[in-house]
């Protein structure tokens, strides 16, 4: 395994404490102070997704930047990840790799604050929900109704596109089945997210537990 020096202590092979820097939003962001440069970017990207989940039951009480982990692959190549699972802990922490820790070329502010947005986004939505393989329709549309709120773009749209700002170009875009544009999961999620966010939040703390056991219909969605 291969490590990144900011967050890494060879000597210990462990990853180097640290007292973060955090944000003040609605679910702190927690950086290492090495990144703390890019907390205002990423936690105004995020801002929006935990502004719609804060206080659920299962949502994480921070999102918190994790230590990257290099394993070396076949020949030269080096595949990059998080070590451990996403979301753990009690109580939960939602753990974060931002896109500068990975390979590639050096990101602007704004360019990570995209990048952050789309990718952890969804991430942090999904794992609120249960939005995993062999999920239901209803956690589906809930994770896509929660997105479109948020601005973020459902799987398959390009970056920047989301059905409530151009339906008519969501509509021709390739995405999830189960959220496809004129599917019946599309139809709940946009029902879901036109309510308003006091409504959505309160269905959501009384029904999240049902819906991520998969006891939630389509037609029971709000």
């Amino acid at each position: 395994m291969i490590a990144i020096p900011a967050l890494h202590d060879a000597a210990s092979d462990r990853p180097i404490r640290f007292t973060p820097v955090c944000s003040h939003t609605a679910i702190p962001v927690c950086l290492n102070p090495a990144y703390a440069s890019y907390l205002p970017a990423t936690a105004a990207a995020l801002q929006p997704v935990l502004r719609e989940i804060a206080g659920l039951p299962g949502a994480p009480a921070r999102v918190s930047q994790a230590a990257a982990a290099y394993q070396q692959g076949p020949g030269n190549s080096v595949a990059v990840g998080l070590e451990g699972a996403s979301l753990s802990g009690r109580p939960p922490v939602y753990h974060l790799l931002l896109p500068g820790q990975l390979p590639g070329p050096t990101l602007t502010t704004g360019e990570l604050a995209g990048e952050v947005r789309s990718s952890a986004g969804p991430g942090i939505v999904a794992s609120v929900i249960g939005d995993r393989p062999g999920a239901s329709q209803a956690q589906h549309a809930v994770v896509a109704a929660l997105m479109m709120v948020a601005g973020l773009p459902l799987p398959g749209l390009p970056p920047g596109i989301t059905p409530a700002s151009s339906p008519g170009r969501a509509g021709r875009a390739r995405s999830q089945p189960e959220v496809a544009p004129g599917s019946p999961a599309y139809a709940a999620a946009r029902r879901f997210a036109t309510l308003a966010a006091p409504a959505r939040h309160a269905w959501l703390m009384h029904h999240l537990t049902a819906l991520r056991d998969g006891q939630i219909t389509l037609a029971q969605l709000p």
